[in-house]
């Protein structure tokens, strides 16, 4: 099975604030004084203080997912309660939030969970497995949320900020090894290109080797992944009060789609026979 997807956000403001989390000490400057954390989510679409939001909203920053080994959307049930993560028989995830969610076995089916890429919907749950690439945070609004980010979000919004360009040079690489011969290679690269123009390119791979044998007995092996995704950020700024965004998303996914298991046999009855009882059909 393959699929490809390809991802256009722009966005422009003036003054653009942008959102992060950091730590601010208060009390002595020994080091010994209270940490008072303050976390800036977007989720009302302007810069403020998570604790003055008028809805729920969870954030984590993306050296702390990295920190917890989470690098997709599957990932978040770790973290967020009330947040599960399935999967249709043909592969399709969906997603649950308080126990709203809409089970489509179609890979165009809308969800009631949406996923954003910086307030941008990726419109169909098959095409956010590789949402995760490259982020600066992400933040997890309970409830519905289709009137602020424009797209249906009855059960809530998972909204992936991607990480934006540096003003200096930065590269980074990370590389993971997991069961089934699992690898997972993620690297980027980030710095001005310009007096005014800032680019960030990231990069993400993920393989594996099969996990599933084919109940037919032909002795295949299934399941093997084939996944890689790629993010280029831009962000020109003018003026001291204007800053234009660019971010452009593909993927593409190359990996064997889970075969349907033999759950139970049950004899085909179409003329309507009663096949328990000596008495034929049934008239």
């Amino acid at each position: 099975m393959r699929r490809k997807s390809v991802l256009i956000a722009g966005a422009s403001c003036l003054a653009l604030a942008s959102g992060y989390a950091h730590a601010d000490a208060a009390g002595d400057t020994s080091g010994k004084g209270t940490q008072i954390e303050t976390i800036v989510v977007t989720a009302e679409k302007r810069s403020e203080d998570i604790n003055t939001v008028p809805m729920s909203v969870q954030a984590f920053s993306g050296d702390t997912l990295k920190d917890l080994g989470v690098s997709g959307v599957e990932g978040l049930t770790k973290l967020v309660p009330g947040f599960s993560v399935a999967s249709t028989f043909q592969g399709t995830p969906f997603y649950t939030l308080r126990g709203i969610g809409y089970s489509d076995s179609y890979l165009g089916g809308s969800p009631a969970v949406t996923v954003y890429n910086d307030e941008v919907p990726l419109t169909f749950p098959s095409m956010t497995r590789l949402a995760g690439i490259d982020v600066e945070r992400v933040e997890v609004q309970k409830g519905p949320q289709g009137t602020i980010f424009g797209s249906n979000a009855t059960g809530g919004a998972v909204n992936y900020i991607a990480a934006r360009p540096t003003d200096h040079f930065a590269a980074g690489v990370t590389a993971s090894y997991g069961n089934f011969d699992t690898k997972e290679i993620e690297g980027y690269l980030s710095g001005p290109i310009g007096d005014t123009v800032g680019a960030r390119l990231a990069v993400k791979s993920t393989t594996s080797g099969p996990w599933q044998d084919d109940y037919l007995g032909t002795g295949a092996k299934l399941g093997r992944l084939n996944q890689l995704s790629g993010r280029l950020s831009m962000v020109w700024t003018p003026s001291d009060i204007m800053t234009d965004t660019l971010t452009v998303s593909g993927w593409r996914d190359k990996s064997d789609a889970p075969v349907p298991q033999v759950r139970a046999l049950t004899q085909l009855n179409l003329a309507g026979c009663n096949l328990a009882t000596t008495d034929g059909c049934i008239p």
